[in-house]
Formats: structure tokens, C-alpha cells, sequence
């Protein structure tokens, strides 16, 4: 973060940068305050200044310290951290928005050597899912190891044969789970689906819950109402992937953009992917040829400042009531106000849009202690899924599925 409406980072002055960005002669000037801003600009005893960053708003800081109240600027400040917190910067204290690098701050080092996030596959933790379902049903598809699968065929049918060890049922959705009997004492647990708008009805010795936790107490009509009460804390925030199919990328080389921080518009941040090519997939190589640039949006609420869930709601319900055409819209205006019009002319060189949206995205840990209860085994059922870490994170997706596994005995 701490990057403005797509301008290089470290090539413009925090005076050039702040003349270029898009508001009023109050605003830029507002801005250029905040990019001048930092921890110097308060004034307390250095020996309180720990305290005094945890305990006050970035919000109080820009409002009180800084003096700032442009629109235009309290609204790049608010998208300035993207999803590094799971929310706005209205709800973070000074501490916490440094520490992601929100507007005025240093700009947060994502690059870690002990775990560099540069390894991944063409088409993201897709293929992670791919490889452990050939694991388990072998004839799904061809392949020996991963990386001959990022481009294999899948075969669906082999997915739900009578002769697999592992069956695996689409568009089946569970709607009821709950032991036979006491489920102390129960050696069987009913599981009850839809799919085809018909029910039915099967017995399972055992039963991993691994879907949004918060969900589990509407399915799992027998859950103890403490342990109900702590996975309806769990949440999610929603969350907007949008990739867009470019025939080439002249003009994101030309402006030396590899990820741009757009704090104003939706999509607040845009950039071409890591450069992966394997099992036949290859990444695009010359800015002559097409490639695909993602766009992130991380909705936040209209209110300013009301709790996080109650914004996760105002964002969710506007997202979702957006056409198709507004989304094009918004990337037509994003992407040709950023980049060159010498070398890049929306209606020639935009090739496809994809708007991918989660209204529950990221996990969002309920308070307390209330992730640890919530996945208690209860019976013969466990529960799993990212949730039960309050992580966003597939290492610890399948940290807690080899949990709930070994929690069954």
C-alpha cells in the first residue's frame, strides 16, 4: 500500500504526487500533508507514544493531527491498507494502519525471504485441489504429480463411480446433519442433501464439517447450544477478483507497473501476475503478447466508522446489486484513466472481463476464544475449514482438515 491512484512508486516526489492525483486544490494539498505525514507528526512524550498509537484511530489522526477532512482523501486513506486487516482504515488504530502501510506511512515490505510469495500455480490454489483429488480418485484424470496436471482434462464422471474408494458428489447440498440417538453414545450420524431440487438421506460413521462455520449451526441441528452460539461469531468479508484479458501489455510496461495501488477507485489494486510457466502453461513473455492483469476490490460499508459486520453487510448488499455493465464500466474508466492513451485504447485492447465475487470472502475470527470452542468434536462430527483457524490461508485450510481428520480417531 501507500501507493496513489496508479502513480509510480518512487518516482514521483510526495509533491508530484499529490499535484497528479485526481482532487480539488484543497485535496491535493490535504494529501501532500498526509504523504509528509508519519509517528513525528504527534505530538506526546516519546515515552507515551506506544500507547498513544494503540489507544487513538488512524482516522483521529488524520482528522485531528493532520487536519484533513477532503472526501477524496479520507476516501484513498480508507482503501489504503486493501485486505491486509479485513477492513477499512476508519476502524484501525494508528499502529495497526502503520503496520499495513496505510496512506502517509511507510509502505508495508511484502516480500519475505523465509516465505516468498512467488511460488503458486497458473491458476492459483485451483491446482492444489486438482492434485488431491487425483490423489484420491486416480482415473480422474492423467498425470503423475502436479505439475502434469495443471493443464490436464478432468473427467468428472470417474468423480461419484460405486467402485471408487472416495466418492465425491457435486451439486449436492447438505441441508441437516445430526447423530442417531445420543450423540455421546451414537455410532452413526444421519446426513441429509439436496441436489436435483429431490432430498435425500445417508447414514455416515463420521462426518467432517468443513463449509463457512457459521453456517454449521443451521446444519447441525443437535449442536450444543455453547458451542452454536461461538461459530455464529465467525465471519466473512466479501471479497472481488476481476481479470481482465488484455491482447498486450505496452502500456503497463511503458508506465513500469507491475502492481499499482488505486486507493480511489473499487478495484484497489491492479497488477500482472508472477511470471509462472509449467506443465505446458506459459506465461506470457513480450509485452507484444496477451496476458491477463488481475483487479482486487476489498467492499467496505458506506457507513464510515460503524462496526466491521455491520459494514460487511452495506458491502455486500451493493456489490451484489451491480450489473455486469457496471463493473465494465468502472474497469473502462480505471484502466484508461492509468494508463497511456497512445498505447492503450480499452475497446481494442481489452479482450475479456472476468468479475469473480465472494459476498463471504476472507475469514473474519469471531472474538475471544470463540474459534476454539466453535471447533470442539461433537460426537462423531468435526469441524474443519480455514474458518476454524481464523485464517484465510490454505496452508492452514489444510492444517485444520488433518486436525479434524485425526479428531475422528
Amino acid at each position: 500500500p501507500n501507493y496513489i491512484e496508479g502513480l509510480m512508486a518512487g518516482k514521483l516526489s510526495n509533491k508530484d504526487a499529490a499535484q497528479e492525483a485526481p482532487l480539488s486544490k484543497k485535496g491535493k494539498q490535504q494529501l501532500f500533508e498526509v504523504l509528509n505525514g508519519g509517528l513525528h507528526k504527534i505530538d506526546v512524550p516519546k515515552n507515551e507514544l506506544n500507547n498513544y498509537i494503540r489507544s487513538h484511530s488512524y482516522f483521529d489522526y488524520l482528522r485531528n493531527t493532520l487536519g484533513v477532512d477532503d472526501p477524496g482523501v479520507l476516501k484513498m486513506a480508507r482503501h489504503s491498507a486493501l485486505d491486509w486487516a479485513v477492513s477499512g482504515t476508519d476502524l484501525m488504530n494508528i499502529e495497526t494502519a502503520k503496520s499495513c502501510g496505510a496512506l502517509g506511512f511507510v509502505p508495508k515490505a511484502v516480500y519475505d525471504e523465509e516465505n516468498p510469495y512467488i511460488y503458486h500455480f497458473p491458476d492459483g490454489n485451483a491446482s492444489v485441489a486438482r492434485a488431491l483429488v487425483k490423489k484420491m480418485i486416480p482415473a480422474v484424470a492423467e498425470g503423475k504429480n502436479a505439475e502434469e496436471l495443471v493443464l490436464s482434462k478432468f473427467n468428472y464422471r470417474e468423480l461419484d463411480r460405486f467402485s471408487n474408494d472416495v466418492r465425491i458428489r457435486l451439486n449436492s447440498t447438505v441441508v441437516n446433519v445430526r447423530h442417531i440417538g445420543d450423540p455421546k453414545n451414537s455410532s452413526e450420524v444421519f446426513v441429509k442433501y439436496i441436489t436435483d431440487n429431490k432430498s435425500h438421506e445417508i447414514k455416515a460413521e463420521n462426518v467432517v464439517m468443513a463449509c463457512y462455520n457459521m453456517m454449521i449451526p443451521h446444519i447441525v441441528s443437535d449442536l450444543p447450544e455453547e458451542q452454536a452460539s461461538a461459530l455464529r461469531l465467525q465471519s466473512k468479508s466479501p471479497l472481488q477478483y476481476s481479470s481482465v484479458g488484455l491482447r498486450n501489455w505496452k502500456a503497463m510496461k511503458e508506465m513500469e507497473i507491475g502492481m499499482a495501488m488505486s486507493p480511489g477507485n473499487m478495484h484497489q489494486a491492479v497488477f500482472m501476475d508472477f511470471p509462472v510457466s509449467m506443465g505446458g502453461y506459459e506465461y506470457t513473455k513480450t509485452p507484444k503478447d496477451p496476458c491477463v492483469i488481475q483487479m482486487i476490490s476489498c467492499p467496505y460499508g458506506e457507513t464510515v466508522g460503524a462496526p466491521r459486520l455491520e459494514q460487511y453487510r452495506e458491502a455486500r448488499y451493493k456489490m451484489l446489486s451491480l450489473q455486469f455493465k457496471d463493473y465494465e464500466e468502472e474497469i473502462r474508466s480505471h484502466l484508461s484513466g492509468m494508463l497511456p492513451k497512445k498505447l492503450f485504447d480499452f475497446n481494442k485492447d481489452v479482450e475479456s472481463i472476468t468479475v469473480n465475487r465472494w459476498a463471504h470472502g476472507y475469514t473474519v475470527s469471531g472474538p475471544n476464544n470463540s474459534i476454539k470452542k466453535g471447533r470442539q468434536p461433537f460426537g462423531r462430527i468435526t469441524i474443519a475449514n480455514c474458518d476454524s483457524a481464523g485464517s484465510a490461508d490454505v496452508k492452514d485450510a489444510i492444517n485444520m482438515a488433518s486436525r479434524a481428520v485425526n479428531e475422528l480417531g
